[in-house]
């Protein structure tokens, strides 16, 4: 069964997460990650239509546990600035870092918490106001993955 967006990711908005719907979410990011990937190593030109520029890498590690530390760094090893980086803790929270935008964002949460920018060795995570909104709660363990 296929996850459809409803309300304001019709009109290219983030969509709704939450934990009922995770498993959803998870397999579209699959899913996008693997048809990206997949597309990339066709269109090199051998098909007629000339080679067109689309390079999709992505990393995943094991998992990190946090430790309650402020703008705390999590090498990547893209060797770029990801685009997008996306971090689950357990069946519940999801949070996202985009690209050069300083903040992390939770599913929970009103607004973005501000973090050190992504550079080309690691995205940050951590914030004083709230550890368990910035993907850093002390002891929690945290999957990622970084697109770039």
């Amino acid at each position: 069964m296929a996850y459809v967006p409803v309300g304001p990711w019709v009109n290219g908005a983030i969509p709704p997460i939450s934990a009922a719907n995770l498993d959803h979410v998870e397999t579209q990011y699959t899913e996008a990650v693997t048809a990206l990937t997949t597309h990339a190593a066709l269109l090199t030109g051998v098909h007629g239509t000339g080679a067109l520029s689309l390079a999709v890498a992505v990393a995943c590690a094991a998992p990190y546990t946090g430790n309650d530390g402020v703008n705390t760094a999590r090498a990547h090893g893209l060797g770029r600035i990801p685009k997008l980086v996306v971090i689950a803790r357990g069946l519940g929270s999801l949070y996202v870092i985009i690209g050069t935008i300083a903040y992390i964002f939770h599913d929970g949460a009103v607004v973005g918490l501000a973090v050190t920018a992504m550079d080309a060795t690691n995205f940050y995570v951590g914030n004083a106001t709230s550890y368990v909104n910035s993907a850093n709660a002390n002891a929690e363990a945290y999957y990622w993955a970084a697109i770039g």
